[in-house]
């Protein structure tokens, strides 16, 4: 069973898929911090780069875009060009561009503005590959083919085709008639693009009417064969609590994941490099290659799911436990080039180095989870993300709620927040508690600690 889980709040929207019970993916956004990748811009060349090696962009707002060229680009400054977001804009740096105007769909990557066709590395089945490359072939237009096309009937893979075709044609379309800079398409948010990165899905659950209705609209236009698996979430418990994700969403803001047979990998994020590091400790060797080799088979496994989850990004160096057999090495290798294949971004695996880390390139396309949800350099929630869990118990209190009022004392910097941004949030929760609610401010309170009592007459 492969489920998505959407649910969202007023300015917050989470999402989960699951396979079987394992979490796989999850994805979070909050007012402020949608993604804009993906979105397609006319923008205009306001300055070019040292050696012609790129060009600043201004998209219309924020700040401007770095477009790479290539050897034989050649832009003015004025110049309107066509791109499209590849990177989000972090602290000192503008998004990231590129002019390959790419359309995504659940099988398919239309590439309109390339002859270049492509099958994902990552199907098995031979056969298929040969027929798939030649059926694209025969389209007249450049698209790669995802590993999950491998099961998808040619009528399905035609009808996203051409969805796809008529997504460029109305693109074209507005490029006719704006002026740059100019928004010609804006970027799929966390629903639309979770969902697309799902493929195939048994059902899908929501928390929201406006999450069901886009939910079928997409489908609709894009996934009949998933429209009428979408289903409202019809239990009091929340949807999150139901399927016991809280505390497993929890675990992806710490550094140290537990793996089955008593190792474990140690996580460190730092402005150069995401370290992964193997520990075997106290593995129990259940194979022929000993405890070390387990562990290292284990952290194979676990490792793409870690980078996933935590939208880890840019180089990944991973020190695997000591083996020293080539063969055991190329064995891990291999089970984690497998576990690799299905990240919706792409992964490149660069071999080992000197020290036999493996070194790996996560493309970078949106802040990592903790960027999101931690304080910058502590190990605790950020106000808005804090804000937020307060918010979510209060809807648990509201299932059983109290006869006279509640006084939530919280941190002055948490209680900002809801006071400000997440103030509709804390809206809802007042109207499910049916009860007063009064916020009271306490400086000795860190940002992560709360705490919720009975209002004393």
């Amino acid at each position: 069973m492969r489920r998505l889980l959407v649910s969202r709040l007023p300015g917050e929207t989470r999402v989960a898929l699951l396979e079987e019970e394992r979490l796989i993916d999850f994805r979070y956004e909050r007012s402020g911090t949608a993604s804009q990748v993906g979105a397609h811009i006319l923008g205009r060349v306001t300055a070019l780069a040292a050696n012609n090696s790129g060009a600043f962009v201004a998209l219309g707002r924020g700040p401007d875009g770095f477009l790479p060229l290539r050897k034989g680009d050649r832009l003015t400054e004025g110049q309107a060009v066509p791109v499209v977001i590849t990177r989000d804009a972090e602290a000192n740096k503008g998004p990231r561009l590129s002019r390959e105007l790419r359309q995504a769909g659940r099988f398919i990557i239309l590439l309109p503005t390339s002859p270049d066709v492509r099958v994902s590395r990552h199907m098995a089945d031979k056969a298929r590959r040969t027929a798939l490359t030649t059926w694209a072939r025969s389209k007249g237009t450049g698209m790669i083919l995802r590993r999950c096309a491998a099961h998808v009937p040619l009528e399905g893979l035609e009808r996203e085709l051409h969805a796809l075709l008529t997504d460029w044609s109305d693109l074209q379309k507005a490029l006719e008639a704006v002026k740059a800079p100019a928004l010609l398409k804006a970027a799929p948010d966390v629903v639309e693009s979770a969902l697309i990165d799902a493929a195939h899905l048994d059902e899908i659950i929501a928390d929201d009417a406006e999450v069901l209705g886009q939910l079928r609209r997409i489908c609709i236009e894009r996934a009949p064969d998933l429209a009428l698996r979408i289903v409202p979430h019809g239990e009091s418990e929340p949807l999150f609590d139901h399927f016991d994700l809280e505390p497993r969403i929890e675990a992806l803001l710490d550094p140290v994941v537990s793996l089955p047979s008593g190792g474990r990998l140690i996580i460190e994020r730092t402005a150069a490099l995401t370290a992964i590091d193997v520990d075997s400790g106290s593995t129990t060797s259940r194979g022929p290659g000993g405890a070390v080799h387990q562990a290292n088979l284990e952290a194979a496994d676990e490792i793409p799911r870690q980078m996933r989850l935590r939208n880890l990004g840019g180089a990944i160096a991973v020190d695997f436990a000591g083996e020293s057999r080539a063969g055991q090495r190329q064995e891990v290798d291999a089970r984690l080039s497998q576990g690799l294949a299905d990240d919706p971004v792409p992964v490149h695996v660069m071999g080992r180095g000197p020290a036999g880390w493996l070194e790996l390139i996560r493309e970078r396309r949106q802040p990592a989870l903790e960027e999101l949800m931690l304080t910058p350099g502590l190990p605790h929630r950020n106000g808005e993300s804090m804000a937020y869990e307060i918010i979510r118990h209060l809807l648990r209190e509201a299932r059983h709620p109290p006869r006279g009022g509640l006084t939530l004392s919280l941190s002055p910097p948490v209680a900002q927040v809801l006071s400000t941004t997440a103030k509709p949030a804390l809206d809802l929760a007042r109207l499910r508690l049916g009860c007063a609610l009064r916020l009271q401010t306490d400086d000795r309170l860190p940002a992560e600690r709360f705490d919720l009592k009975p209002t004393q007459e």
